[in-house]
């Protein structure tokens, strides 16, 4: 596979590091942020601190994606578990943690619209790759378009 180097941590999945906590903790709720496993890819084929930990072809993205079915599959505690995922999140924020919030039994308020409005497609005072602050939230939901190749 293509995740040859890649910490035991994610490749144990979520399964597997939640599961036991939940099966303890019977009021924790857990919110699991997914992404297209190729946006996944894009973003460590270029981030320097996998260089050496994940092998650039499309194994990695295969292993990633068996990863993700065995999350889903094995995770009985689905009540108590929501999942978001990252592109409905950049498209549709306030939908997006409207329903969060609710699953979560909070209030959805100001300063929730207020976190939106300075995160999401906003005037932003600094910008980067790890900036909260996103001028074209959207872009990087598609940036593996440019990244990936053909066989990836």
């Amino acid at each position: 596979g293509g995740l040859y180097g890649l910490p035991q941590v994610y490749k144990a999945g979520l399964t597997s590091l939640v599961k036991p906590v939940m099966d303890k903790h019977e009021r924790l709720h857990v919110i699991n942020v997914v992404r297209d496993p190729r946006g996944i890819a894009a973003s460590w084929f270029t981030t320097t601190a996998f260089n050496n930990s994940i092998s650039r072809n499309s194994a990695t993205i295969t292993d990633i994606c068996d990863i993700m079915v065995s999350n889903k599959e094995q995770l009985r505690h689905r009540r108590r578990l929501k999942t978001i995922v990252f592109e409905q999140l950049v498209s549709m924020p306030e939908t997006v943690m409207r329903e969060t919030f609710d699953f979560l039994g909070l209030a959805y308020g100001a300063a929730q619209e207020t976190w939106i409005q300075e995160t999401f497609n906003a005037n932003c005072n600094s910008t980067g790759t790890y900036a909260d602050c996103h001028r074209d939230s959207e872009a990087s939901a598609s940036k593996w378009h440019e990244i990936l190749t053909m066989e990836e």
